[in-house]
């Protein structure tokens, strides 16, 4: 009962407020109408200077005293939506089917608005048959991939191998990695080569171990690294498919 009555009182001097000047509007809207207002302003223009007047003595804020952390979360919105109704709408939106407009349906709701925002017209839509791409624009004179594969440095033979997945491009580049001596280790998936300022030191007829140039896909770099190369994992012959599988 006491939390009744705490709430009630706590309502009662914004109900009388709002009582007040509710009187006060009618008596000055009363004025206005008998001519009791300046003279050569019309009903109109009197409410807009009124409406002016209340605007620069500044609007109060329905969560004034509250801490920030109040005002600006959950606690602040739900005072806002219980205690203030003209607040409700900003708080929560509004229903676009209160509007009278007919969301379930799938035909664009408006041909014409573009923005509400937005006081200038979209522009039209040009469509592609009405568009035609002057010819300087064209160029037809490009050469073959195939013919300038040779002249490419290392650096963009690996992008095309790494950004071409089963893609003729990327057997091109490894074909031309290949004929640079770049070799593809298929367990490690990387490409290495010899150093050839050392060389590896033979651990049996079939494997090494000694120090390899190794392109660093994920730093996108060359690297030295030891490695035990075992000949079986090398691709020998680049084929069709295999190189990157």
């Amino acid at each position: 009962m006491s939390s009744l009555g705490i709430s009630s009182s706590a309502q009662l001097p914004e109900d009388d407020s709002r009582s007040r000047a509710a009187d006060r509007l009618s008596k000055q809207l009363a004025n206005i109408g008998n001519g009791g207002g300046s003279p050569g302003l019309s009903l109109q223009d009197s409410l807009i200077n009124k409406l002016k007047g209340d605007e620069a003595q500044g609007a109060v804020d329905p969560l004034a005293g509250m801490p920030d952390a109040d005002k600006w979360g959950l606690k602040g919105m739900r005072t806002l939506m219980n205690n203030h109704p003209d607040y409700h709408a900003l708080v929560v939106g509004m229903d676009p089917n209160s509007l009278g407009l007919d969301i379930q349906s799938p035909d664009p709701i408006s041909t014409q608005i573009y923005s509400l925002f937005d006081d200038n017209l979209p522009k039209p839509t040009v469509h592609a048959s009405k568009f035609r791409l002057p010819d300087c624009y064209n160029v037809t004179n490009v050469q073959a991939i195939e013919t300038k594969t040779a002249s490419f440095n290392e650096e963009t033979l690996f992008w095309i191998f790494y950004s071409c997945p089963a893609d003729i491009k990327q057997q091109m580049a490894a074909q031309e990695l290949h004929g640079r001596n770049w070799r593809w280790h298929r367990k490690l998936q990387i490409w290495l080569t010899k150093d050839e300022q050392m060389a590896p030191q033979m651990l049996g007829p079939s494997h090494e171990r000694g120090w390899y140039i190794v392109w660093d896909a994920s730093h996108w770099q060359k690297e030295r690294r030891e490695i035990t190369l075992h000949y079986s994992d090398l691709e020998t012959a680049v084929n069709s498919g295999a190189v990157g599988a």
